[in-house]
This record gives C-alpha cells, structure tokens and sequence, in this order.
C-alpha cells in the first residue's frame, strides 16, 4: 500500500498532466503534454525525435484509456478504485 506522501505525489503528477483541470484525463491532455515536452527539448516538428516522443506519449493515453475502459466495463472508476483521487491538499501542487 501507498503511503499518503506516495500517493499525494501521484496526484500532484496527475494534476500536471490534467492540462485543462477537469479532475480526468483526455487525449487532448496527452497532445498538450506531448507539446510541452517537444518544446521544452527544442525538437522540430518533422524531425525523428519530434514523431518519437510524440508516439510515447500519444501511446500513454492509448494504454491508459483501455486500462480505464476495461475497469469501466468491471464496474469501476477512476474515483472509486484510486486511493490518491481524494488525496490531502497539503502535498498538492497546482
């Protein structure tokens, strides 16, 4: 199990990468990210690096959005099978 430092840490993550602040995750946030990642290491659109960490990160949401779809189908969700979605505020960063 998480401690509650882990797990506020996993939300602060979570919050960085929720780019539009709606408390989930969408593939927009994922496209925001990727940009945000490609420019901050200077690469070019067109170049092989740009595609490449693009793929990465577009390929997160891939993976996640099944893994939530198929927790959906098993009667869960994000607010009732994560620990860290009511995580304490002292630890988050916004």
């Amino acid at each position: 199990m998480a401690s509650e430092f882990q797990r506020c840490k996993i939300a602060s993550v979570f919050d960085a990468m929720d780019a539009d602040g709606r408390g989930y995750l969408r593939e927009a946030d994922f496209v925001a990210l990727a940009d945000r990642w490609t420019t901050q290491r200077g690469l070019r659109p067109g170049s092989e690096q740009y595609a490449r960490l693009r793929a990465i990160m577009l390929g997160w949401w891939a993976s996640l959005s099944s893994a939530a779809a198929d927790a959906a189908r098993g009667g869960c969700s994000w607010r009732t099978c994560w620990p860290w979605s009511t995580c304490c505020r002292r630890w988050r960063m916004r």
